[in-house]
């Protein structure tokens, strides 16, 4: 089993990319330091610090984005300032936001009412 941790802590980034306004990172922190796991230090601009640890069950880089996706959404959903916004913003121009699916090896984000209608992310 080759180590991918790197590969995926990249696609991670990608992702959170996408549900955070610009600016409102103001630092991100990757350890790889224990075997099999990718930790995530983030510290929001308005004060908020998130920590994801994500366990190597598998290879896929796409599938530790995916993880870390929908744990960023649903914090941001939860919580604070951003508590209740469409993050991210449906394709479609709904008020919902999108969610995150694997299609076709390639991360996209899906309008959950109107499924054809697709963004891809990686």
């Amino acid at each position: 089993m080759t180590d991918n941790r790197l590969d995926s802590a990249s696609q991670c980034v990608r992702v959170l990319g996408e549900l955070l306004e610009p600016g409102e990172l103001a630092r991100l922190t990757v350890d790889l330091s224990v075997p099999e796991t990718i930790s995530f230090t983030a510290q929001l601009t308005r004060g908020d610090q998130l920590e994801l640890t994500l366990y190597s069950e598998s290879d896929d880089p796409l599938d530790a984005a995916r993880t870390a996706f929908n744990w960023l959404q649903d914090y941001l959903a939860e919580n604070g300032e951003t508590r209740g916004q469409a993050r991210p913003a449906c394709p479609a121009g709904h008020a919902h936001p999108a969610i995150c699916q694997e299609q076709d090896g390639g991360l996209y984000l899906v309008c959950p009412a109107d499924p054809g209608t697709v963004r891809r992310i990686l």
